[in-house]
């Protein structure tokens, strides 16, 4: 992410914040104004360590709370060269330190920390009108409910979950679950799914027209919709890349639901594919 032109709030508690975040968790409540409160908004969030939380709700403010929690220390533990160092009584000071930029223009806000070493959660309230963009690394679980937009999410070690959910969505994580449950989704909006080592489960509303194209190449795929089956060809790839011949045989599951609409697609690798019929 990138953070141009800082508008609104920067805040860096570096070396000395540092020294007093070891010794106790550590809570910072912000809110964000907005150029043109009542009107659409997005919001865009960039961690490396950490969860994220986002709440719809009926305000014209974006509210921030961010939370960090001590690392625990282990008494002989290895260096960071790999020397053995025993630093039993010794206490960390200058290591943690908490660094969190917000910027808000034209109803646009940026949130992002660079820290990799250590673990922030945040939990933002949004007006229920906003857009998201959001990314997270490592230790941490994005969770998201109440908001209408085009939602754009991804994680690599950990869980997605969307609730209440409308507008349309793209969503990817290698080591979590991608579980979403729309109220309303966008008409003639593509979507798409991916995933690695989880399941993928859909909620859709019972009138969404859909043509969904589903490939999973070690789990199954499930749906309580009617479906009507749409036969396809295997794909086939060729390349001769570095002098050496390749041949690849893909085979993707396509299914009409209501009579077919835009495309979703889901990909998965070692997990079940799930489309659900909003009860």
């Amino acid at each position: 992410m990138k953070i141009n032109n800082l508008k609104y709030i920067l805040l860096a508690f570096a070396l000395i914040a540092g020294i007093q975040l070891v010794a106790q968790d550590y809570e910072e409540k912000m809110v964000v104004p907005l150029s043109n409160p009542g009107s659409k908004g997005s919001l865009e969030v960039g961690l490396i360590m950490g969860s994220i939380k986002v709440e719809g709700y009926n305000g014209k403010e974006v509210i921030v709370t961010a939370k960090t929690v001590k690392n625990e220390e282990r008494p002989g533990r290895k260096s960071r060269n790999n020397e053995s160092s025993d630093l039993t009584g010794l206490k960390k000071i200058s290591s943690n330190a908490f660094e969190l930029e917000i910027e808000e223009k034209g109803n646009h806000v940026e949130i992002s920390s660079s820290h990799y070493n250590q673990k922030i959660d945040l939990e933002i309230k949004v007006p229920i009108n906003f857009s998201l963009d959001l990314g997270t690394v490592n230790n941490g679980n994005i969770y998201v409910s109440n908001v209408t937009g085009s939602h754009e999410i991804s994680n690599v070690n950990g869980d997605i979950e969307m609730f209440a959910i409308s507008g349309s969505v793209v969503a990817s994580t290698v080591n979590g679950k991608i579980i979403i449950a729309f109220d309303e989704v966008a008409p003639n909006t593509p979507m798409a799914f991916a995933n690695m080592n989880k399941q993928i489960d859909l909620t859709l509303p019972s009138n969404t027209k859909a043509t969904l194209k589903m490939d999973s190449k070690m789990g199954e795929v499930y749906t309580d919709f009617d479906t009507e089956i749409v036969k396809t060809d295997p794909q086939i790839k060729k390349s001769t890349d570095e002098g050496v011949y390749k041949v690849s045989v893909s085979q993707v599951v396509t299914a009409k639901i209501n009579g077919g609409g835009p495309e979703l697609k889901f990909k998965n690798f070692n997990g079940d594919i799930i489309v659900r019929k909003k009860k």
